[in-house]
Parts: C-alpha cells; structure tokens; sequence
C-alpha cells in the first residue's frame, strides 16, 4: 500500500512540475527529461515532506549514520524505505507514456518565469554576491580561486549573474565562456561539485527561496554538471586531505 502511494505522489508531482506545460517532440527528448527529473531532482535533490523537508540524499546520509534506523514523526525509517526510495527510479522507463500526450497549456497561476520568482535581477544578485563568497573562503576548494584579485573575483560574480539571470528568463546577456571550456583542466572532482552545490543550497535556504524555485535552480546547474566536473570518477575532494572550514 506504501509503495503504490509514494509511485501515485510521485506521478502526480511529476505532471505538476515537469510535464505540464511541455511539448515533447522526439521521444527522446522525453526520455532524457524525465528520466533527469526522477533521478537527480525527484530522488536526489527535490525536499520531500515525508523525510522532514531534507533531500534524499541527504537523508540517506542521516540514514546510514545511525546504522539504517531513523526516527521521524515517531516512525522508525528501515532499510527498506531506503530501498524503496531508490526503487522509484525504475519508473522513469514507464513514464516515457507522457510523450504521447498532447502539448499542454501552462497553468494560468503559473505564468511567472523563474527569474521573476527568485526576485527579479537584485534577488539573483544578491543570492551569487553570497555563494560566491562562501567558496572563496571554503578551505576545501579555494585553491580554485588562489591567486584572484578584488576585481577579479567581482567579474567572477558578475559573470555567474549573468549567466544565472539568463537561464531563468531574465534579459541578461551571457558574457562567460562555454562551461566546458572555462572549467576544462582544472581538474574538478565530483566531490568538488557536491562541495559548490551544497553552498548554493545554504544560500537559497537562507534566503528563504521557495522549494520548487530550488529544484528548478537546481535543474540547471546539474545540467551544467557534466561540462564542469573533469573527473566525475574521482569522489574525494581537491586537496589529497580535507581541510576544515
């Protein structure tokens, strides 16, 4: 009964905040998308109530800390909600139905662009002013950022503003390079990026941005994931010893 309930939420969320409004042409495109949406967003990223408004991801963390038993709302979590967590990946194959649907209109309440939602320019301004902070004085990869004058690292801000304001519907102009072209050779580990990621999230949380606004965010920069990362094999961080912050 559990596991149909948590599929029936899942389709529901699905239609509501990645197929509605959405025409997809080939096959494809369908395929990738959703199944994009399931696994790094729905099963990793997106804050479920059900898990106290955390990540699965890091749920699970909390999870395995306390030896796969984990108390919420005086319900003891056991390893088979993790299993069955991850279960709902394999819907993704099934889902690709949708494909055939016809385009639908977007909701009439949902007329906003994403850049409108997270405040508008000053609203993106200040959330990169913060993140981009907070990874100049992360130990763990400021190497990154050795060597970057005051002027230097005001472009780096303006340039992540530019880019975050155009790909949420905002009239800015990219003025950066290729991800891929301006991230290649720096070596940057999948750890690396969970350790950037995770300071965005702060962020967000701390300016009180909605959930579905972060998962949408968040969309994007995971797309960005595979032209940033060079060593998507390597999960410890850049430094051959974590430093603490």
């Amino acid at each position: 009964m559990k596991t149909r309930f948590a599929k029936q939420r899942l389709m529901k969320t699905l239609k509501a905040e990645e197929v509605n409004g959405k025409a997809y042409k080939p096959i494809e495109e369908a395929r990738g998308n959703i199944g994009i949406f399931i696994d790094q967003i729905y099963n990793r990223r997106r804050l479920h109530s059900a898990i106290r408004y955390q990540p699965p991801v890091e749920f699970e963390a909390e999870f395995r800390q306390h030896g796969g038993h984990l108390c919420i709302g005086g319900t003891t979590m056991i390893n088979n909600s993790q299993r069955s967590l991850r279960a709902l990946t394999m819907l993704a194959a099934a889902l690709v139905v949708f494909a055939a649907l016809p385009g639908r209109t977007a909701n009439a309440v949902d007329t906003k662009s994403l850049y409108e939602r997270l405040g508008g320019y000053d609203g993106i301004s200040a959330v990169v002013d913060e993140f981009a902070d907070s990874l100049f004085a992360d130990k763990r990869i400021n190497e990154f950022f050795i060597g970057m004058s005051d002027d230097t690292r005001a472009q780096f801000k303006q340039k992540n503003k530019n880019l975050l304001c155009n790909a949420t519907g905002g009239p800015c102009k990219v003025i950066s390079r290729p991800a891929k072209e301006a991230h290649h050779g720096l070596g940057i580990t999948a750890g690396d990026f969970e350790v950037v990621a995770g300071h965005l999230k702060d962020v967000l949380n701390k300016d009180k941005v909605g959930p579905k606004e972060q998962e949408e965010v968040f969309a994007i920069i995971l797309g960005l994931r595979s032209q940033i990362v060079d060593r998507p094999d390597e999960t410890r961080l850049s430094r051959d010893a974590a430093a603490q912050r």
